[in-house]
């Protein structure tokens, strides 16, 4: 609720739904220091890192502010739980040539440009707000120094994510979401630290909800300009719908375009990569497979046309 970027959309939901229940979980775990407590963590753990892989900075940075859960046995079985949970995922990844780890450790790394770095604090200032973003900065130092092990855990981690992905900024663009699961560990240290107004934060949730609101609502109503990139995208894809005819349709390109269609449209619209692409799931699935020697609207290279038999030339740069 404290973040802008949260008024439009996230794609990290099920990350911060999985890092709420771990921060209930760990701090129950740190009060009482039961076994009844080792299954949600593990739950937890596994639930973040299927959503997306950073979610290992999250347990990483949790264990660096209390360092004494490294001779823990619960916390290691935890942590063993969570692996077994994970083995049906890491099978697939092995079993498909690791294409997600591939993507991000390598595929993703662009030339360095000063730009990325320059942008990074404008980027989380918009992304948290400003007054909230030093807050919870100064408000985690403060905790790092002074507060308990599992407020320790907290600060480590909104310091170290923010330190982390600075200097991720060396390797490309810095999405200014990647940030938003510290949104958690956030309001957790504003609202508990005892300099912090309880009716200040209660007036600024009411605030937020009611923007969150008022955003959805203009959303909804499909009024902002088209460069917006939130706006205008069904008249497009109906406009490629009507020039397909009624056939499947093979774009090339990132896969926006092609989701967008089979979210409109159904099952009718493949993607082919080109070498300036990254993987997706069309390239798992080889669903243009199924399209060939049946009729296709093509939109490749620039190229727009229409095909009684779909060719593997047609596919191909």
């Amino acid at each position: 609720m404290f973040n802008a970027y949260g008024f439009i959309t996230t794609p990290d939901a099920p990350l911060l739904f999985f890092a709420a229940l771990f921060y209930y979980s760990y701090r129950r775990y740190l009060s009482i220091r039961s076994w009844s407590m080792v299954i949600p963590l593990a739950v937890s753990m596994a639930g973040m890192l299927y959503s997306k892989y950073m979610a290992v900075l999250v347990i990483l940075f949790a264990v660096l502010g209390n360092l004494q859960l490294l001779r823990d046995g619960k916390a290691w079985t935890a942590v063993a739980l969570a692996a077994i949970l994970m083995l049906p995922h890491l099978w697939w990844q092995y079993s498909n040539g690791f294409p997600s780890f591939t993507y991000h450790l390598v595929s993703r790394s662009t030339h360095y440009q000063s730009l990325y770095s320059w942008e990074f604090i404008p980027n989380q200032l918009a992304a948290f707000n400003p007054l909230v973003w030093g807050l919870m900065l100064w408000v985690s130092w403060k905790q790092l120094r002074h507060g308990n092990a599992f407020e320790r855990s907290l600060g480590m981690t909104l310091i170290g994510f923010q330190l982390f992905f600075a200097l991720m900024t060396v390797r490309g663009h810095v999405e200014p979401h990647w940030t938003m699961v510290t949104s958690i560990p956030a309001i957790l240290l504003l609202t508990e630290d005892s300099r912090i107004r309880k009716r200040g934060v209660a007036v600024t949730l009411a605030v937020f909800a009611a923007l969150v609101i008022i955003v959805r609502v203009v959303l909804m109503l499909n009024i902002l300009p088209e460069q917006t990139g939130l706006a205008g995208k069904q008249p497009k894809i109906e406009a490629i719908h009507a020039e397909a005819q009624d056939r499947p349709v093979v774009f090339d390109g990132s896969f926006q375009q092609p989701s967008l269609y089979r979210f409109y449209f159904g099952d009718k619209a493949v993607l082919v990569r080109n070498q300036n692409n990254r993987y997706t799931q069309f390239d798992l699935l080889h669903l243009e497979q199924q399209l060939i020697g049946k009729p296709a609207c093509v939109r490749r290279l620039g190229k727009v046309y229409l095909t009684e038999h779909l060719s593997e030339e047609d596919l191909r740069d």
